[in-house]
């Protein structure tokens, strides 16, 4: 049986994949802009979020998780260039 803070990371790494896959689909209709402030929190925040889901997981360290500090990154560099 999955505790409390185990269920909150699954649904955390849920919200995440979310906003990624929405942050995409919006872009590839032209609703947002891939340089846009909106494109690169959803980005941001999808990253965290499947981050957290990762790191609780145990798997942190892996593959997966490396990919998403490199999103994190990516996308706070991005959006210093908005400052």
């Amino acid at each position: 049986m999955a505790t409390q803070s185990s269920t909150f990371a699954r649904r955390t790494g849920w919200l995440g994949m979310g906003l990624v896959a929405g942050a995409y689909a919006l872009n590839a209709h032209d609703v947002i802009s891939s340089t846009g402030i909106p494109y690169l929190l959803m980005n941001l925040g999808g990253a965290i979020a499947m981050g957290v889901d990762l790191w609780t997981s145990g798997m942190r360290w892996s593959g997966p998780f490396g990919l998403q500090i490199f999103w994190i990154i990516v996308s706070i560099s991005a959006l210093s260039k908005h400052l």
